[in-house]
């Protein structure tokens, strides 16, 4: 495992402890902590996924738009703030 790698973990196991001491106190096992800093990786690639699939789905679009003679930056704007408001 590299050192950023190590370095990502560590954050994410700092903010689970920092979770389970909030609201447990000092009342949490090791396991407890390595499962919510698991619940929250995962958490932050299944969000990190949706925006990814979320910018393929935007240059697709962008791509109709522009084969079809369109200007597609008034309406990714648009679509932006829709988004935004939900």
């Amino acid at each position: 495992m590299t050192d950023a790698a190590k370095g990502v973990i560590e954050e994410y196991v700092k903010a689970a402890e920092t979770m389970l001491t909030q609201e447990y106190g000092a009342n949490y096992t090791p396991e407890t902590l390595e499962k919510l800093s698991m619940v929250l990786i995962e958490r932050d690639k299944e969000t990190a996924m949706e925006k990814e699939a979320e910018e393929v789905i935007f240059r697709s679009f962008a791509d109709e738009l522009i084969h079809l003679g369109i200007d597609p930056l008034p309406v990714l704007k648009e679509m932006a703030k829709v988004d935004e408001q939900h």
